[in-house]
């Protein structure tokens, strides 16, 4: 490993390359409703999010998108409308079967668990379902996931708020 001197002028160039770069990676994706579809958007808002390589990185990206995303394309919320049988969905039976009726709050508002496709995004695909009716467009999910937690992480790290799940 090389060690350098702080005061050499080439790191503190090269330095200031490498946060100039870092910046331009964590610039606000170009959200832009009539240039790209939904789908799109969220899929270059992923991007984004994959390139930061540090929690503060994130959430600096996240409050350069997050007050756009809301504005286009509001909040996700549960939608009674999706039925199995509207939507084309499958039934998990073996789910169903695993007393899902005492496990879920889902089952209390009537709903049954549905396959989705096992690829690694089977929550945000699940969540895609519940919003939206279709799995398709999970990227958007995935997207909400990480902005919420990272908009709300005093939420999510706070010991009280923790020790009332138990």
């Amino acid at each position: 490993m090389e060690e350098y001197n702080v005061g050499d002028p080439s790191v503190n160039v090269d330095l200031k390359v490498s946060e100039i770069e870092s910046q331009k990676k964590l610039e606000s994706p170009g959200i832009d409703p009539h240039m790209h579809s939904m789908q799109d958007n969220f899929e270059m808002i992923l991007r984004k999010m994959c390139l930061c390589k540090s929690f503060g990185d994130l959430q600096i990206l996240v409050s350069s998108i997050e007050e756009k995303v809301k504005e286009l394309y509001g909040q996700s919320y549960f939608n009674t409308d999706v039925s199995v049988i509207s939507h084309r969905l499958t039934v998990d039976r073996l789910a169903h079967e695993q007393d899902y009726d005492n496990l879920t709050i889902l089952a209390a508002v009537g709903t049954l668990p549905v396959s989705v496709q096992g690829d690694g995004n089977c929550l945000p695909r699940s969540g895609r379902i519940l919003a939206f009716g279709d799995e398709d467009h999970h990227t958007e999910i995935r997207c909400r996931i990480v902005i919420e937690m990272v908009t709300n992480i005093d939420r999510y790290l706070s010991v009280d708020h923790l020790q009332k799940r138990k």
